[in-house]
């Protein structure tokens, strides 16, 4: 099982609408394909956590790369893991963090939005920060 971090741009302006459509086409294929996890929206940018087989969450993340609403994915961590830190968590969404997400958690989102490449301590790092989400 993997643990994969991802952040992508916006490539064209979304409404209530495409997130309410990735919202509800996400939870079905994700509860029928045993990945979990969840993604943020800040505006600009998608970061996602998904969790679940190797072949699945690949599978995913090469969809999610195809889809018109996303652009320039970057992979912040990928790692074999022994447990999920989101098992009940067939798709969570956050997309107004105004008040749900920390300054830091905001912060470090906001960075990693406009950063091109990444390496282990950054994965790590976001990790961390996000676990408490679960």
């Amino acid at each position: 099982m993997i643990h994969l971090i991802y952040v992508s741009d916006f490539a064209r302006e979304l409404n209530q609408q495409d997130f309410d459509d990735i919202l509800a086409v996400s939870t079905k294929n994700n509860y029928e394909q045993d990945i979990t996890g969840f993604l943020v929206v800040n505006g600009q940018n998608f970061f996602q956590v998904l969790e679940g087989s190797e072949e699945q969450v690949y599978t995913l993340l090469e969809s999610i790369r195809r889809d018109p609403r996303h652009q320039n994915l970057r992979v912040i961590i990928s790692e074999i893991i022994e447990k999920r830190d989101y098992p009940n968590w067939s798709m969570g969404f956050v997309c107004n963090w105004t008040n749900y997400l920390s300054d830091d958690i905001k912060s470090v989102l906001i960075q990693y939005g406009k950063t091109q490449v990444f390496n282990l301590s950054h994965g790590k790092g976001l990790r961390g920060l996000l676990q408490g989400l679960g």
